[in-house]
């Protein structure tokens, strides 16, 4: 880690290793990674566990800074946090959120993000506008200025990506009752087109028993998919004692 006029930020890790770390603990390994299978997603090949050497482990604490993963030392691994799993949401805008939010845990990255209104300084213009960000003086600025330009050239474009702003659909246990749907199933609350909507009144409505949403834009077009997909499911369930019965007849 390096500190810059008391902005902390990593230098060994990139947010990409953060991210590749924890997919792999997400999606192959129960949510705990054991450390030699981390290492080897870094691109390093050591003989087992007991061979890594400390300037590695200096790297998965700068990876955890990110608030995607935490050590498990007990474990001798990587565990994915709730933030972590939420960055491999099956929802893409669920996802986009998390990686913002676990970006913007890095204070410096969250200030030059705000002030510099997503835009990325030109090369000349860099160490003046990191001077006027931390206080510090130039002598000391210029030399984070190759360190912080590759880290917020890395994070930025994540933090303006055109979804990061956009809720999530939101989903609920199912209600039990006359007009729901199959008992522990999901349900897709409706989602106001003053939120998300791209236009006034958006383009139709969607009304299910197991969910509803206002049509505004791509989102919630892929909301409206889901709810749609969720009934076909369920109708091919109900059809399925009828279609035992005919075979047997």
């Amino acid at each position: 880690m390096e500190t810059l006029e008391g902005y902390e930020y990593p230098t060994r890790a990139t947010f990409k290793d953060a991210l590749d770390v924890t997919q792999a603990a997400v999606k192959r390994f129960g949510g705990l990674i054991p450390n030699i299978e981390a290492t080897k997603i870094l691109g390093y090949n050591f003989a087992s566990a007991s061979a890594i050497p400390g300037y590695v482990y200096k790297r998965f604490d700068e990876m955890v800074v990110f608030g995607l993963l935490e050590r498990d030392k007990v474990n001798r691994g990587l565990k994915a946090t709730g933030l972590g799993k939420r960055a491999f949401a099956d929802y893409q805008v669920e996802a986009s959120q998390a990686r913002r939010e676990a970006i913007k845990k890095i204070p410096i990255i969250d200030k030059a993000f705000a002030d510099w209104k997503g835009e990325i300084p030109e090369d000349d213009a860099f160490p003046a506008q990191l001077v006027e960000l931390t206080g510090a003086n130039r002598t000391e600025a210029e030399k984070h200025v190759a360190n912080l330009k590759k880290l917020i050239s890395e994070c930025f474009p994540i933090l303006t990506s055109p979804e990061s702003d956009k809720p999530s659909p939101i989903l609920q246990p199912e209600e039990r009752g006359p007009s729901a749907g199959r008992a522990g199933d999901n349900r897709l609350v409706d989602t106001p087109t003053a939120e998300i909507g791209s236009k006034e009144g958006g383009y139709g409505e969607l009304r299910t028993t197991i969910g509803s949403v206002n049509i505004t834009n791509r989102v919630t077009l892929s909301v409206a998919k889901h709810i749609l997909d969720a009934l076909g499911e369920q109708f091919e369930d109900q059809s399925k004692p009828s279609r035992k019965k005919e075979e047997k007849e």
